[in-house]
């Protein structure tokens, strides 16, 4: 048991240790409120990357023409700029409301809440790192990121996490948007 754990132990799985453990003890430092936004600006990176990066890279392969680049290089390209859109925008809400309103909590309250939303957005943004990393047009990247330890066992949560935001928030209230069929078509390819 322990001799396939390092067998299959590579980078991927120090960088999700370093992910975790770092914003872990960040939300521990900052507290729950500040938290709260940074694990809602992980989750609209999740909802943004996964569910727009093919529609807008098919619109700009299309409309601009780069006929040259890989479709997979550019899905994974604008898919990475999604996430950092998404989660910059909380970013920007977290920035505004700090400046117009001042909230305490209690101390130690914060502090367990942040470290809690820490953990959870240390791992949610493991997770979409590892699938971004899995749908990249680099085969040592795929192969790093689907075959480490732990890349394996948390790749699905990104995607699981919007399917989920898809099914009980996003398809009541956007009629006119589409799930993005191909995400659990790269889950499929995945368990393979």
């Amino acid at each position: 048991m322990l001799l396939d754990i390092i067998k299959q132990f590579n980078w991927i799985d120090v960088i999700i240790i370093l992910i975790i453990l770092r914003m872990s003890l960040v939300a521990l430092k900052t507290g729950f409120l500040v938290e709260i936004f940074k694990f809602l600006g992980t989750v609209l990176a999740i909802y943004c990357s996964l569910h727009y990066y093919t529609a807008v890279s098919d619109f700009i392969k299309i409309r601009i023409g780069l006929q040259e680049v890989p479709l997979k290089f550019l899905d994974f390209m604008l898919a990475v700029i999604l996430a950092v859109l998404g989660y910059l925008i909380f970013w920007g809400i977290r920035i505004g409301f700090d400046r117009f309103i001042k909230m305490e909590t209690t101390p130690n309250i914060s502090k367990a809440g942040g470290l809690l939303l820490g953990i959870i957005r240390g791992i949610l943004s493991a997770s979409l790192i590892t699938f971004l990393l899995s749908i990249s047009s680099v085969g040592y990247l795929q192969k790093s990121a689907t075959s480490s330890f732990s890349g394996r066992r948390i790749v699905n949560l990104a995607p699981n996490t919007y399917t989920w935001i898809w099914n009980s928030t996003t398809s009541h209230f956007m009629g006119d948007e589409k799930f993005n069929e191909i995400i659990p078509e790269v889950q499929k390819d995945l368990k393979q």
